[in-house]
């Protein structure tokens, strides 16, 4: 009687909180770091991040991790397009984000057919002035 029970009981939540999701995320081995800011400036900027991307399972990781070099192209595409006086404003991340996340879905949907990359992550964030 008592398995019963915690069989229902089990059930039960399962049917209140949905099914479980799968999710993968593809982090590069190495972080990225390059200059950014005003050229005609006599001081150069650094940037170091660390990006992660969930997509939705392993077999997805995999066709994302096929194309890493043109990925971390078109991160570092659009780290160095920053500027100096924004890149640490927490709104200023946010759309760099949003770019990359745009910027990587459209390709993947170009190259695969689909946007595959669910959500993009700074997992380290260092800004050298």
């Amino acid at each position: 009687m008592f398995k019963r029970c915690l069989l229902l009981l089990s059930a039960l939540v399962l049917l209140a909180t949905g099914p479980v999701h799968a999710v993968s995320y593809v982090t590069f081995d190495e972080h990225f770091t390059t200059n950014f800011g005003d050229p005609e400036k006599p001081k150069l900027s650094y940037l170091r991040v660390n990006v992660s991307m969930k997509v939705a399972d392993d077999t997805t990781a995999t066709k994302v991790r096929k194309h890493e070099p043109f990925i971390r192209d078109l991160i570092i595409r659009q780290l160095v397009r920053q500027e100096v006086e924004t890149v640490r404003t927490a709104e200023a991340k946010k759309q760099m984000l949003s770019d990359i996340l745009t910027s990587v879905q459209a390709f993947l949907t170009e190259e695969e057919g689909e946007a595959l990359v669910e959500d993009v992550l700074f997992t380290e964030f260092v800004v050298q002035e």
